[in-house]
């Protein structure tokens, strides 16, 4: 009987350390599959943030043309309106 429970005593250690070495070869599977899916992640972030970077300058940058545009017709405008005042005071039929 001693035998007996001296190989199952060793039966027991070996399931043991097998249960520990597969707990630990998932637990590092598992911080694997997270680290991969963190590491996507971020890069869909990055992308993300350069995607609204290049839209934002392209935004700034037809801002600004239509401020120019602006402008522009601001003073054409003045123009017009100056034509318009100088045709008045030679009796043309502006309307």
């Amino acid at each position: 009987m001693s035998s007996y429970s001296s190989i199952k005593r060793q039966e027991i250690h070996k399931n043991r350390n097998k249960n520990f070495h597969l707990k630990k070869y998932f637990k590092t599977q598992n911080l694997a599959t997270q680290n991969d899916e963190l590491r996507a992640h971020l890069r869909n972030e990055k992308n993300l943030q350069f995607l609204i970077n290049e839209r934002s300058i392209k935004l700034s940058q037809e801002a600004k043309e239509l401020k120019v545009s602006k402008e522009k017709l601001e003073e054409h405008t003045g123009r017009l309106q100056g034509t318009v005042e100088e045709l008045g005071r030679r009796n043309y039929y502006l309307g």
